[in-house]
């Protein structure tokens, strides 16, 4: 069943390579996937529609809104692609308007709550990509830093996570608290 988030945005006026117009179908058919390949078909129809070359278009806004719309029904095949198009909107090149950033993150902390089951209950790769939602999530939205933090440092400890999962959110964590502590890291636009 398609959601109702779709007939809140008027793509034909949204900016995207190839047309914004065909995205809803497109992550219609990805959130309802039933195999891999259904599922990696329709992810392609999308990946270089919202983000070109490592840039969220202007119909990344809307998509991030359908995206954490789809997610709570989503065929269990197609969550990983999904959550993967969230991270790549999300973690876009800083040459994004700030405008529109915000308007991305405003709809990405819709999808929070979704996003610490998911570290929790997810598959390890759900985990590591939600645990970079969360972080990113917090790191716009201050409030939520405690509970982020929370998640993630339980992932370091969680033996039924892969050694690598578990690696990963203990760096990501030390990372990210140095940042919002002002730390500067190599890449930083700082």
């Amino acid at each position: 069943m398609r959601v109702w988030e779709f007939d809140r945005h008027d793509w034909s006026a949204l900016d995207a390579l190839g047309g914004a117009h065909r995205i809803p179908d497109a992550l219609d058919a990805l959130s309802s996937a039933t195999t891999a390949e259904a599922a990696l078909a329709a992810y392609r129809r999308i990946e270089n529609t919202v983000v070109v070359q490592g840039t969220p278009q202007e119909s990344s806004v809307a998509a991030a809104a359908c995206i954490v719309a789809l997610l709570p029904g989503c065929s269990a095949v197609s969550r990983e692609r999904l959550i993967d198009l969230l991270d790549e909107i999300a973690t876009g090149y800083d040459e994004t308007p700030e405008h529109q950033q915000r308007a991305i993150v405003a709809e990405i902390i819709k999808g929070f709550g979704l996003f610490l089951t998911l570290v929790q209950r997810g598959s390890d790769i759900e985990c590591s990509m939600c645990m970079d939602l969360l972080l990113y999530c917090a790191q716009y939205e201050p409030s939520l830093r405690p509970q982020a933090e929370y998640y993630v440092e339980r992932v370091s400890g969680d033996d039924s996570r892969s050694t690598d999962v578990r690696s990963f959110s203990a760096r990501r964590l030390k990372y990210e608290r140095e940042r919002w502590q002002g730390v500067p890291h190599e890449g930083d636009n700082e």
